[in-house]
């Protein structure tokens, strides 16, 4: 009887951890999206909803703290840092010359996937 229980509870358990499930609300923002939202709001100072080069370079060198020191060195030694110029043309997919809400979103996810996790981008 006491292992019946005990196989019980532990069906239990595994089906109730088989449903747990994160399920979004329909106004749910991922940290990807917020992210570029936010960028793109602090440094776009002609208001057209996308980041020229000129405003990408202002946000590079807005406020250098010895944590954004720290995630350069841990890039450069990693392999994966990229100079802002360089970094402005990756995110450009598609060349025009601005960077959009889509471009940032897509690149922040990229380097979130190939930091596992830890966001090496500047």
């Amino acid at each position: 009887m006491k292992h019946l229980v005990m196989l019980t509870a532990a069906l239990f358990a595994f089906s109730c951890e088989a449903e747990a499930r994160f399920n979004p609300p329909d106004n749910y923002v991922g940290y990807q999206q917020r992210e570029a939202l936010r960028q793109i709001g602090m440094y776009d100072k002609d208001n057209d909803g996308r980041l020229d080069e000129e405003e990408f370079m202002a946000k590079t060198g807005a406020k250098v703290t010895r944590e954004t020191r720290r995630q350069i060195r841990r890039a450069k030694k990693d392999g994966v840092y990229q100079a802002p110029n360089e970094q402005f043309k990756v995110i450009d997919a598609d060349g025009d010359g601005y960077l959009t809400y889509q471009e940032m979103e897509k690149y922040i996810s990229e380097q979130i996937r190939k930091s596992n996790g830890k966001i090496d981008y500047y």
